[in-house]
């Protein structure tokens, strides 16, 4: 028979090991989220679409075309997207403005670096993104919805005019958010 003892010291192990893991995990979600991805981790797709070349087999799509990568701003945009997303369902509408305004000043940021892609991406802040902060600051969630719902055909409809097609975004995203959302009244 075990003493009380040590099963209060195998649950305080259990429990400090749980932690550690938490903390790891979320260090390098974190960091992954906001670190910048080194280039060569980004040459990848196009160097296997280039070995797939010489089977005889044709690449999808070639990333060495293009003059300015935009996946570090995207994988931004999506996390804020979302979490914009789950927020304000959950009608935590202060959460849901501050992401708002990082996605726009993400968005800017890109439209800076984007080059041909430059003009869309202003496009989408002006006719997307402004509609949606609108919807958020006042705090009516069948605006958000519809707002929300809008943004999503139009980041869709860019992707397939940029030779995107495959990339497509969910009318209701992931939680990718480090943060709880409970539904709204409860």
């Amino acid at each position: 028979m075990r003493s009380t003892t040590q099963r209060g010291c195998l649950w305080t192990r259990r429990i400090t090991c749980l932690s550690i893991g938490g903390l790891l995990f979320l260090g390098g979600y974190l960091t992954a989220l906001w670190a910048p991805l080194p280039m060569a981790a980004l040459t990848v797709p196009a160097q296997a679409a280039e070995s797939h070349k010489g089977h005889g087999q044709k690449a999808r799509h070639d990333h060495k075309t293009h003059e300015v990568d935009l996946a570090p701003f995207m994988i931004r945009n999506a996390y804020h997207f979302a979490t914009l997303y789950h927020a304000a369902r959950a009608e935590r509408w202060e959460l849901a403005a501050y992401q708002a305004e990082e996605l726009e000043e993400n968005l800017t940021q890109a439209a800076r670096a984007g080059g041909s892609y430059a003009q869309s991406l202003k496009a989408f802040l002006k006719e997307q993104v402004q509609p949606l902060r609108k919807a958020i600051t006042s705090q009516h969630t069948e605006q958000f919805r519809l707002a929300f719902q809008a943004a999503v055909v139009g980041c869709n409809d860019c992707h397939k005019a940029t030779q995107h097609g495959f990339i497509t975004i969910p009318q209701e995203p992931p939680a990718l958010s480090i943060f709880v959302f409970p539904l709204a009244g409860r």
